[in-house]
């Protein structure tokens, strides 16, 4: 709690001095090691402080950005004091400052707490190539439809400057191959535009998003789009997964079955290798479907490569 209030000074964690005023109880809970520079702590220090501000009531979250300089625009020159932020977050909440003081002290008795807590729920720090990571990713893949639609939202955290574009990809499963030409098929619904696509094969493509505005490092972003994955629907295998191949912190997969062809089985796919989940047999516990036709598995901190979602028989 003592180093936070120590951190928030100036212009918290934009301040030129950062490598300073970061105590030991911070270095331990943002991996800062005695050879991380400047540059280095700043990028620890705004991803680890994002994430767990992430886990704070919206309120308290507000107050904790702010405060830190976190949040994005606050790396300007008129911020670069804390009773300026502190005035800013007062006229955001009508309150007055001292009332948005009291707001920061209690969202950094939280935040302290989630810092030395175990952080088993924590992403591993992406590969420096990496642009960005999914912190939580929520997918309904509706079989009850002419067309099977898979609808994503996804919160992604930008973990690079300025970040513009994103490449989400989806691959669609057959057990024939009279697959068309462009079998997959998707658009946005909120978050982000389209822009270019890439046909990798027959039955995957990658999809370039460009983003409302450009993203500071460590800001969230939420967007949503829709699959759809076109012949019959018979032709298709009988699982869903995501194989990740960046970092992401918890999926939760939902598969709507349609009314009077309920499967017999339906069963969780946790971090198979993808040749052990084309041999379409029960590999974990089984899954209820409940009284509308839906079955849903919750995965958190997946490994990459490995594949997570469900099966049915």
């Amino acid at each position: 709690m003592e180093e936070l209030k120590q951190l928030r000074r100036g212009h918290g964690v934009r301040s030129h001095d950062v490598l300073e005023r970061v105590g030991p109880s911070l270095r331990r809970a943002c991996g800062i090691s005695v050879a991380d520079g400047p540059g280095e702590t700043r990028e620890k220090l705004i991803l680890r402080l994002t994430h767990e501000c992430g886990q704070l009531p919206a309120p308290l979250r507000q107050a904790a950005l702010i405060a830190l300089a976190l949040d994005e625009g606050f790396d300007r020159e008129e911020f670069r004091f804390l009773h300026r932020r502190i005035r800013h977050l007062s006229m955001i909440l009508d309150r007055d400052p001292r009332t948005a003081a009291r707001r920061v002290d209690r969202s950094f008795e939280l935040l302290a707490r989630l810092l030395t807590e175990t952080p088993d729920d924590l992403p591993p720090r992406p590969p420096m190539s990496d642009s960005w990571y999914t912190e939580k990713l929520q997918s309904t893949l509706r079989l009850d439809l002419d067309v099977p639609t898979l609808t994503e939202e996804r919160t992604i955290v930008a973990v690079a400057h300025e970040l513009d574009e994103i490449v989400i990809a989806f691959s669609g499963s057959r057990t024939t191959d009279a697959d068309p030409s462009r079998s997959i098929a998707a658009q946005m619904v909120y978050g982000g535009e389209i822009v270019d696509e890439r046909r990798i094969s027959r039955s995957h493509a990658e999809f370039i998003v460009r983003l409302p505005e450009p993203l500071a490092m460590g800001e969230r972003h939420t967007y949503q789009v829709a699959v759809e994955n076109s012949g019959p629907q018979e032709t298709m295998k009988p699982f869903y997964v995501l194989t990740p191949r960046g970092v992401c912190a918890s999926f939760g997969a939902r598969v709507k079955f349609p009314v009077g062809a309920y499967p017999k089985q339906v069963w969780r796919i946790d971090g198979l290798v993808a040749a052990a989940v084309n041999d379409l047999e029960p590999q974990s516990e089984s899954i209820a479907i409940n009284n509308v036709g839906e079955a849903y598995a919750e995965f958190h901190s997946l490994e990459l490569g490995r594949s997570y979602g469900i099966g049915w028989s």
